[in-house]
């Protein structure tokens, strides 16, 4: 350490810094000091421009002078991405905020209770500190001609300065106003090593049993947070001079924990990233990688196409020269090639089969099958329905429990009544039946191959092989008849 550097430094920024104190145990000691804390604490403490530099100078000279050696710790992290309020509880701060957006939306009736409202919205403001990345330069800067060592964290500064001394690296760490107390002032974080340190210790760890059996036992809660830190066993590790071997991850979202909803989130986002990228390796166009789910596993042939917003839940298969529509939902469903699911379909447990054209706003519920060349339209909802090859319900069709043969024609509107308030039935259609729109299907039923329903009709009994059903009321047309006139309303 340069003595000619710091003293230019304690002249120049703290003539007037604190003198020792008896702390005289923690003499030779070294200390890593969560350096975001004392900044945000300066910047509170007076508004004067440089009030950051005059007090980490100021501690430069407590610590040194009581033979401490201190280490810096910056955060990794954004730092005009950090808020910190004088209140540290996130409760008192997340009100604050609120009383903020509260008074924000007032509209004043008067000249004095703008002021006012005003008043409030500046004091509200002055006591939240933004440490701008000018202020963590210039504090570097100043404890690199202080010859005083520092590092910047991966992430949180806190965190790191307990992984250095976890690790042994510090013997000290003081990161909040509880620690701080026991030093008389608030502190940092460690050595000079603290430089070259970019890794962190995960806890993921494999230990023999048997050394275990005598290193937990040794494992103490002396630390501010009063925790058992199974971490704490390296050092006890290299104490009993056993080999120590690191396993470097490649990525950090492999080892990154989860203690929280938002980060459950954020780790299922970086999944389903990673499955996407996979998919895109392989060949598969996904249009907008970061609007599309994959919530289980989906396995592509070639030349795939995913439009964007779609979902794919549980285990689904895409043949050759799929396309899935925007904003589809696919779920445990297997989709052979050349079929084409149009925008907004939902498909669960269903098994389509080639050149199927499904949608839009089509709904395939568990127990739907289709064989090659079914073209299922908007708005119809099938439920363990078998379709035969070529097989048709291109609009608004409820088809529930039944089976329709090769080549048939479900007109518009047509439902199957499958359900008589206890029990299921099933409505058989052979092939090659045209079923006319507005139909009402009762169950059970069966249509036997060639026949034809006409349209409008509600049909109830069998209908055989190239028979023309119709079931409906008979038309009537009257002549002369009048049209109703109007009643004029009465004054």
């Amino acid at each position: 350490m340069g003595i000619r550097g710091l003293n230019i430094v304690i002249k120049k920024w703290a003539p007037d810094a604190i003198q020792t104190c008896d702390i005289s145990k923690y003499r030779n000691s070294k200390v890593a000091i969560d350096c975001s804390i004392l900044l945000y604490k300066f910047k509170y403490a007076s508004r004067v421009e440089n009030s950051h530099l005059i007090g980490i100078a100021n501690r430069i000279k407590f610590y040194l002078m009581n033979g401490i050696l201190p280490v810096f710790v910056f955060d990794g992290t954004p730092p005009d991405a950090k808020r910190v309020t004088l209140v540290k509880r996130q409760a008192t701060k997340e009100k604050m905020y609120v009383r903020l957006e509260e008074l924000r939306a007032k509209e004043p009736e008067t000249e004095e209770e703008n002021k006012a409202i005003n008043e409030e919205i500046e004091k509200l403001l002055s006591q939240i500190i933004v440490i701008k990345k000018s202020h963590i330069e210039e504090s570097k800067e100043l404890l690199e001609k202080s010859g005083i060592p520092y590092c910047t964290a991966p992430e949180d500064a806190e965190k790191y300065c307990a992984f250095l001394q976890k690790n042994g690296l510090v013997d000290y760490t003081v990161t909040d106003d509880t620690d701080a107390s026991t030093f008389g002032c608030p502190i940092i974080l460690k050595t000079s090593i603290n430089k070259k340190i970019t890794e962190i210790n995960t806890g993921i760890m494999c230990i023999d049993s048997s050394k275990l059996n005598d290193w937990l036992p040794q494992i103490t809660n002396n630390n501010s947070q009063k925790e058992y830190y199974l971490t704490d066993i390296v050092a006890l590790a290299k104490k009993n001079n056993t080999k120590i071997v690191t396993h470097e991850a490649k990525n950090e979202s492999t080892i990154s924990g989860i203690n929280s909803k938002a980060e459950l989130i954020a780790m299922e986002k970086i999944m389903k990233q990673k499955k996407n990228e996979k998919l895109i390796e392989q060949g598969v166009t996904i249009i907008d990688a970061s609007r599309t789910e994959i919530r289980g596993s989906l396995v592509c042939g070639s030349d795939v196409e995913i439009d964007v917003g779609c979902i794919f839940e549980g285990e689904v298969k895409l043949g050759n020269n799929v396309k899935v529509g925007a904003y589809s939902h696919v779920k445990d469903s297997n989709i052979l090639d050349n079929s084409n699911i149009k925008p907004y379909s939902h498909i669960d447990t269903s098994e389509i089969g080639m050149n199927n054209n499904v949608g839009p706003y089509a709904r395939l519920r568990p127990g739907a099958k289709t064989k090659n060349n079914v073209n299922i339209g908007n708005f119809v909802e099938i439920k363990n329905v078998s379709l035969g090859t070529g097989a048709k319900a291109n609009h608004l069709t409820y088809l529930g429990d039944a089976t329709v043969g090769a080549w048939s024609n479900v007109g518009a509107g047509t439902i199957t009544c499958n359900y008589d308030g206890a029990n299921k039935y099933r409505t058989e259609l052979g092939e090659g039946v045209f079923i006319g729109s507005n139909s009402t299907l009762v169950a059970p039923l069966s249509v036997a191959s060639g026949g034809f329903v006409a349209a409008g009709s509600t049909i109830t009994d069998d209908v055989a092989s190239d028979q023309l059903a119709v079931a409906r009321g008979r038309q009537s047309n009257v002549d002369g008849w009048q049209r109703p006139a109007k009643t004029k309303d009465k004054a």
